[in-house]
């Protein structure tokens, strides 16, 4: 991937807020949800986004998809700006732009079922009527499930299953962009490393290019290329996802860092173990001859 290649998603000092108001319409207070900024996505890049809950990340993507309107900045897509767009002229570039929700059972329609489900951003993308059908099962079978779960009920269906559904209503369109909003954070961890190997295998089989967002940086490093680290609105470090990991710069990074629960418990027992005696030794070095009676300060 070339530095001066044209992104595919430029974010530029994007801003939005929200207005708390009180009952007669007054505003009370203004909450700076996503503050100044700037982020670029890359034509076969996954960029992943990780912060603690409440950062900004996901008002950032909804924003770049256009569920959300900006206070102020802009949004490019494919190297149009997309900013002040309207909803026909969206049509077309949210067909190449998809978002998979983290929640879901909220995200389907309980009506109806899921073959029901899938038809229709097929017919869309302008799949006659007598191939919904083939159309509908190559896309189940492409995500992992079976002809049979295309006539349940999302209710019907796992956690797992009814993301696995999400992913592949987002497929249907042949997007280029997926901005994956939490997508394994609801999940149980054996159904967390399913989804993710499905997303890198579906990465690499239609050459899509994604903005994966999570407050597990464990996860993020694995999926990502680049990471981008947000805390109150904004985003605090960017980089290389091997060099954000292994050589942080921001406090907030290191503190992601430093909440990844370790692979063996008896190992990070032992190293904290070391650490410890480690300190104490540091400590008797810097007390002099360590008798009772050195002049040490207090």
């Amino acid at each position: 991937m070339s530095d001066t290649a044209q992104p595919l998603l430029e974010i530029e000092r994007l801003t939005v807020e929200f207005h708390a108001r009180r009952d007669r319409g007054h505003v009370q207070r203004t909450v700076r949800a996503v503050d100044d900024v700037s982020l670029t996505v890359h034509s076969g890049e996954t960029l992943g986004i990780v912060g603690e809950s409440g950062c900004g990340k996901t008002t950032l993507i909804r924003c770049a998809a256009k569920l959300l309107d900006a206070k102020s900045g802009s949004v490019s897509f494919e190297g149009t700006d997309i900013t002040s767009a309207s909803r026909r002229g969206l049509r077309d570039v949210r067909k190449r732009m998809q978002l998979v929700f983290q929640d879901s059972e909220a995200a389907l329609n309980p009506r109806k079922r899921v073959r029901q489900i899938l038809a229709t951003p097929l017919r869309l993308r302008g799949v006659a009527r007598g191939q919904l059908a083939h159309e509908t099962q190559t896309l189940l079978q492409e995500v992992g499930l079976r002809p049979e779960h295309g006539r349940r009920f999302p209710h019907e269906l796992s956690g797992g299953q009814r993301q696995r559904v999400g992913i592949a209503r987002a497929l249907a369109l042949q997007p280029r962009l997926l901005l994956l909003d939490e997508p394994v954070s609801a999940l149980d961890v054996s159904v967390r490393a399913q989804i993710v190997n499905l997303l890198a295998d579906l990465r690499e089989r239609h050459r899509l290019s994604c903005v994966f967002v999570a407050h597990d940086l464990a996860i993020v490093r694995h999926v990502s290329d680049r990471i981008a680290v947000m805390h109150a609105g904004q985003v605090v470090e960017v980089g290389d996802a091997e060099q954000v990991c292994s050589a942080p710069e921001h406090p907030r990074t290191k503190a992601l860092l430093a909440a990844i629960p370790p692979p063996d418990p008896l190992i990070a027992r032992q190293q904290l173990a070391a650490n410890a005696v480690s300190v104490d030794a540091s400590d008797g070095r810097d007390g002099g001859d360590g008798g009772d009676g050195g002049d040490t300060p207090d």
